[in-house]
Order: C-alpha cells, then sequence, then structure tokens
C-alpha cells in the first residue's frame, strides 16, 4: 500500500505541473489503479512503473518532453492480457483517449502512441521519431540488466503471468523470445545503458535461457 500511495502522489503531482484538470487527473488515476491491480499481474503491474519512474529520476540523460515520457511511462502497460497480441495498441488507445480529454496537444498523443507501440517488438523505428523514445525503450528493459538474485525474481513473476502455459510449452516459447533479444547486436538504445546494464542484461538471458532448456 505504501507503493501505491507514492506512485499517487506522482501522478497527481505531476497532473498538477501539466495543469491538467483535478476531475481529469482523478479519472485516469482511477484507470490506472483498476488497471494495474488486476491480480494476474505480478510483473507488469504498479511496481513495475514505479521501478521505472525511479530509474528515470537516478539517470543523468536528459528529456526533450517530460510529459510524454512520463505519460508513456504511466500507460504503456494499462492493459495486459498475457493471452491477447493487441495489449500495446489497446494501451496506447487508452492512453491517447485520456490525454485528448486532459487536453494534450495532437503532437503529444503522437509521440506518447509511438512510444508505448514501440514496447510491442522494443525496436525503435516505430518511435524514431520521439526524442525521449530511446530512453523510454530503456527503462522499460532495465530489468533485464538487474543483479541475478533480483533478475530472477522477474524472471518467476513473468511465469506467473502465463502459468496457464504448461511447463514445456513455456520453457520452449520463453526460451525463444530470449534468442530474439540475445540475437540483436545491443539490447539498449542509448550510450548511457548499455554501458551501465548490456552486461549484465546478456548475462541474465543466457542463463535463464540455459536454465530453460536445461532439460532439452
Amino acid at each position: 500500500m505504501h507503493e501505491h500511495s507514492a506512485l499517487s502522489e506522482a501522478w497527481f503531482a505531476l497532473m498538477q505541473q501539466l495543469a491538467v484538470p483535478s476531475d481529469t487527473a482523478q479519472a485516469g488515476w482511477q484507470q490506472l489503479h483498476q488497471c494495474y491491480t488486476e491480480p494476474h499481474r505480478a510483473y507488469h503491474n504498479f511496481s513495475h512503473i514505479a521501478a521505472m519512474l525511479r530509474h528515470l529520476t537516478q539517470t543523468p540523460l536528459a528529456v526533450h518532453d517530460e510529459a510524454v515520457l512520463k505519460l508513456a511511462i504511466w500507460f504503456h502497460d494499462l492493459i495486459y492480457d498475457p493471452k491477447a497480441k493487441d495489449n500495446e495498441a489497446r494501451s496506447a488507445e487508452l492512453a491517447v483517449q485520456w490525454m485528448q480529454q486532459a487536453g494534450f496537444s495532437a503532437e503529444r498523443c503522437d509521440a506518447v502512441r509511438a512510444c508505448i507501440l514501440a514496447t510491442a517488438s522494443h525496436q525503435l523505428q516505430l518511435a524514431a521519431h520521439v526524442p525521449d523514445a530511446a530512453l523510454f525503450l530503456d527503462l522499460d528493459l532495465s530489468v533485464l540488466g538487474l543483479p541475478p538474485t533480483q533478475y530472477r525474481h522477474y524472471a518467476a513473476a513473468i511465469r506467473k503471468e502465463y502459468a496457464w502455459v504448461a511447463a514445456i510449452p513455456y520453457r520452449l516459447g520463453r526460451a525463444a523470445v530470449l534468442k530474439k533479444f540475445l540475437a540483436r547486436s545491443e539490447l539498449y538504445f542509448t550510450p548511457y545503458f548499455r554501458q551501465k546494464l548490456e552486461a549484465q542484461a546478456r548475462h541474465n538471458l543466457q542463463r535463464e535461457r540455459r536454465r530453460l532448456l536445461y532439460f532439452f
């Protein structure tokens, strides 16, 4: 509950900073709270949002548009159904709907939409025109570069979200996802995150993949 209280304070402070009408700010918070506290979310929940915001405060990188970056963080996993293929598109749509009600410009709405859609593949191309997109995507994947013990907690949380998938299909499917990440020349888009997290992230992914395929 302390985390939810801290996030509530952060949300309404941002709303005040951006001069969002109080009723629109309250409606946004209710929507965020309802979605991110859904019981099936073991990882894609408020803790993930809090971690991204925390990493943002710790990064020395310049932010071009704080409103775009923070709203993309808040809304990017608003819809999360592990069985669905359109979570990012639906999250982006709801984010833009709320932003339009709050009076944000079409340019900012487009930027947030592009950032959220880019998380589907974690490729920068869809949001290359957004100055903060690289930082946003790196914040979203900062979890991959956690120390090994914390990374194992993350991997276990992802498994919980896919509890409906049998063991062998899950192992093979998850291993395939990790292989795609490992095949990239770089996991992170900004030099700061590459230097800070790339090596540890690759170690974590390789180790999890070996564990998943141990019996094969």
